[in-house]
């Protein structure tokens, strides 16, 4: 089915060469659980299917269709794919990963559609009506048993086989990649999850497609990501063709920020715009439980609230959801050896790569049972901090939508009063104000954006570094003997933003590169204009 679509007249004409041939191999029904999912791989044109005692991935055909579109990637266009974990509703996987696997299984996508318009089966019937589903399956039970699936997610709806939302978003979630690509070439013709209707006015051919991965893509040499494509899409159509329905996919329904902000021209000097910090203290005298993201990738926000470093080594973060099945081993973070340093804050997520660990963001790694919360936005769950002694020091529940509250009692050593009822989506977070007050109650939380990492700002400025070029700066008055820190984050495209402080002058005071802003005293002992320069990075092409 591949291959007829890859030699269909929308897309490369002609069956594959010689030169471009693909073997298949697949692996026998042994080897240790769990081998199946993690051996199904592409490398120089081989496919390997993996297999254990439980699970081939040779019966999941959207498996080997991802696979073959690694093949075609190599073949007839490209990627910059490093390979490496991740998880399905990963907003911040890495953007050259992310589009790697993403397309994949957009070329998945568009070999099913074009089997769907031109095979039936024996009774004439379409031999596929749901082409936007991606499905990994296990050895199929007998005959009428229910089960075989081992995940499910349909690309075109963006949720799971149960109707639940991924909470995809931006250009490094790699299923938000393959339902931006896919809107593309859907339309309410294709048998996908939601026949006779489409969620977006744009419905080209492959050609299309075709044209953007064959003749712009392919002639990238690195760093490739989905805002190639995008952008691939008007150096080739010219720049206005179908913008508004293309910008209504990337920008709208896939949230990536494809576009200039309002506050451009601010790349220079005379264009910076002014900004006030925003004042607030260190008050409530302990490290404190400061921002919850219930997400796709689950995390708790430490905030030290206090004058002085405090030695975090030792202490835990434990989770709690109400019928818990899952080990509580799974739900306990230990520090090992950490600082937090006075007004800083660190934000650790569930799973996720420990060698990306640094001062303000900590991993929990992809052992069986690293830490894990199984949270989500509408559910129950509570957290509680313990210092090295084992002694509680903040704590916090909510309930979920249903009115239902967590049973967890409240720890000795700490109150907690009031009602907190959890976030509607998980695009929203659990937080405290901007200076970390805690009162032991319900009322000292808030939902709020996230600003996981930093201090929680009410309204934190939003802007794009879209383009190869485009810093932002901005000017404030600085004052002397105080303190100022400053924090930008790329949630819709996981970049790291680079952070220079600049004098009136434009030479660099300090420089933030991966981690916060060092902050100090920038002024030398007089009132002086400061600024600060933003700029998004997408790899080394930004």
């Amino acid at each position: 089915d591949m291959f007829e679509w890859v030699a269909s007249a929308d897309v490369n004409g002609a069956l594959p060469t010689s030169a471009q041939s693909l073997t298949y191999a697949w692996k026998p029904l042994t080897g240790p659980p769990g081998n199946a999912g993690g051996g199904s791989n592409y490398s120089q044109q081989g496919i390997y299917i993996g297999a254990d005692t439980t699970d081939t991935d040779g019966w999941s055909d959207t498996v080997i269709m991802h696979e073959t579109g690694h093949w075609f990637d190599d073949i007839f266009s490209a990627t910059n794919n490093p390979g490496g974990a991740r998880f399905i509703g990963d907003n911040n996987a890495n953007v050259l990963l992310a589009y790697g696997e993403g397309t994949a299984t957009y070329h998945c996508g568009k070999g099913r559609e074009y089997r769907a318009f031109h095979r039936t089966n024996l009774s004439s019937q379409p031999i596929d009506n749901h082409v936007s589903v991606y499905a990994d399956l296990m050895i199929p039970p007998p005959v009428g048993t229910p089960g075989g699936l081992s995940f499910a997610y349909d690309f075109e709806t963006g949720n799971f086989n149960d109707g639940t939302p991924i909470g995809q978003r931006g250009s490094a979630n790699e299923t938000n990649v393959t339902s931006a690509l896919w809107d593309l070439v859907d339309g309410p013709e294709t048998p996908d999850e939601s026949p006779g209707v489409d969620d977006d006015p744009v419905d080209v051919s492959d050609a299309y497609a075709y044209a953007i991965e064959h003749n712009y893509i392919r002639n990238l040499t690195a760093n490739i990501t989905v805002e190639d494509y995008y952008q691939g899409w008007f150096a080739l159509n010219g720049p206005t063709f179908m913008k508004a329905g293309v910008d209504s996919i990337f920008i709208g329904l896939s949230r990536m920020p494809f576009y200039a902000d309002p506050a451009e021209p601010d790349n220079s000097l005379a264009t910076a715009k002014p900004i006030t910090p925003l004042a607030h203290t260190a008050n409530a005298g302990h490290v404190v439980i400061n921002e919850l993201d219930l997400g796709a990738q689950d995390a708790v926000e430490l905030y030290n609230a206090t004058a002085a470093p405090v030695d975090l080594t030792g202490w835990q973060i434990q989770v709690y959801v109400n019928d818990d099945t899952q080990p509580q081993a799974a739900r306990i973070y230990a520090f090992t050896s950490f600082t937090l340093n006075p007004g800083d804050a660190v934000a650790v997520y569930e799973r996720g790569d420990e060698t990306q660990n640094g001062q303000h963001h900590l991993y929990a790694g992809t052992a069986p049972e690293a830490f894990n919360a199984s949270w989500n936005a509408g559910l129950d769950g509570a957290c509680v901090l313990r210092d090295a002694s084992s002694q509680a020091v903040d704590f916090v529940k909510w309930r979920a939508a249903s009115g239902m509250d967590n049973n967890t009692p409240v720890p000795s050593g700490t109150a907690f009063t009031g009602v907190l009822n959890s976030p509607a989506s998980n695009d929203i977070h659990l937080a405290r104000d901007v200076s970390g007050t805690d009162s032991d109650a319900a009322s000292d939380w808030t939902y709020q954006p996230t600003t996981l990492a930093s201090a929680n700002h009410p309204s934190p400025l939003l802007r794009t570094a879209f383009g190869a070029g485009d810093p932002d700066l901005f000017s404030f008055h600085a004052v002397a003997g105080t303190r100022y820190g400053f924090e930008a984050r790329g949630p819709f495209s996981a970049t790291d933003p680079k952070i220079d402080l600049l004098s009136s002058s434009g030479g660099v005071l300090r420089r933030r590169d991966r981690y916060l802003l060092p902050a100090g005293d920038p002024c030398g002992g007089e009132h002086r204009l400061g600024r600060v320069r933003s700029a998004g990075v997408r790899e080394s092409r930004e």
